[in-house]
């Protein structure tokens, strides 16, 4: 009897331990992060979403779907994809969403999504790279030899974002958006790092949010004036 109480009163103190942190993110993330609240119309505005098939991507484009953007969700798995569009056509009323396969671990993907983007639009107003990949404790390499988180977390969008940067730049004006973390101050990138294959999987996905931030960082710099931003 005394055993089951003690081992109660535990669960209770971790019970309430739990539910103590969560309160406390919960008010730090209300006090300190911003929250959208902008109505700006987008009709006519050509978006594009990597990875929009769950959390920030998706809720970013049943934002945008509601404001009446034309959206080009860019994801890997397409029928996860195709039922996300679904569910935001239905939910929104609008019909102007369009899902195509791209694959940022893989370099030929990227090229073959920019290709048939150039080839179908006219223009591209904002860019949101969102799809992310963390591997935690699987060594995997993409096809191109590069490890797969930071492949698909920066090497990817880098290459995406070269390829559509002329377009972007014609429909000023546009906007390029990066999803990043401030987590990655637990593990900065150095230049000798950059394909570290033999590194800790859960450490590159801080390494791939610091190259995203510096890569957005000096980005935004040489596009001053252009009319695109990078954020």
């Amino acid at each position: 009897m005394l055993f089951e109480c003690c081992w109660l009163n535990l669960l209770a103190a971790v019970a309430a331990a739990a539910f103590g942190l969560v309160a406390l993110i919960v008010f730090y993330a209300k006090i300190t992060c911003g929250v959208c609240k902008s109505t700006k119309n987008m009709k006519g505005k050509t978006v594009i979403i990597t990875g929009a098939t769950s959390g920030i991507g998706k809720e970013t484009a049943r934002d945008l779907a509601k404001r009446g953007a034309r959206l080009i969700l860019a994801c890997r798995t397409v029928s996860a994809a195709e039922e996300v569009k679904a569910e935001i056509s239905n939910e929104t009323g609008n019909k102007d969403i369009e899902v195509r396969r791209l694959d940022l671990g893989s370099f030929e993907s990227v090229r073959e999504f920019c290709k048939g983007i150039l080839a179908s639009e006219k223009q591209l107003d904002v860019l949101v790279h969102n799809a992310g990949c963390a591997e935690t404790f699987n060594k995997k390499v993409s096809p191109d030899g590069i490890e797969l988180t930071l492949a698909t977390n920066h090497y990817g969008p880098f290459l995406m974002t070269n390829l559509l940067i002329d377009l972007l730049k014609k429909s000023r004006p546009s906007r390029i958006v990066v999803v990043a973390s401030s987590l990655y101050v637990i593990k900065r990138l150095t230049l000798d790092e950059a394909n570290l294959v033999d590194g800790l999987p859960a450490l590159m996905y801080y390494r791939s949010k610091f190259a995203n931030i510096a890569f957005a960082l000096e980005l935004a710099r040489k596009l001053e004036g252009t009319g695109t931003n990078f954020n």
